[in-house]
């Protein structure tokens, strides 16, 4: 699975926590901290470059890299969560934009 990570300005004006308040959110969104995942979850890389294209035209989201799940594991083996019972996974970055 792949994801494109980056900022909403949309969401950079509503949020309202500590580090939202220092800086504008023209500021927090031309930043490279804090990225948070905008795309849906993908199969392919490929689909993850057709939504950067597409976000391209648009100057309501900036992208900033692309990620990939991975299994989270303790000590060799994979983490199970207590809720589920299924494995957990995580995002790792795998390319910038």
């Amino acid at each position: 699975m792949y994801a494109v990570f980056g900022k909403s300005l949309k969401k950079e004006e509503q949020r309202k926590d500590k580090a939202a308040s220092k800086l504008s959110p023209s500021d927090r969104y031309y930043s490279n901290k804090n990225a948070y995942q905008i795309s849906p979850d993908y199969y392919d890389i490929a689909r993850c470059h057709e939504f950067i294209d597409l976000a391209k035209k648009t100057h309501d989201v900036r992208c900033i890299y692309i990620a990939q799940t991975e299994k989270v594991t303790v000590e060799g083996r994979p983490k199970i969560s207590k809720k589920t019972g299924k494995p957990l996974f995580r995002f790792v970055r795998l390319t910038g934009i």
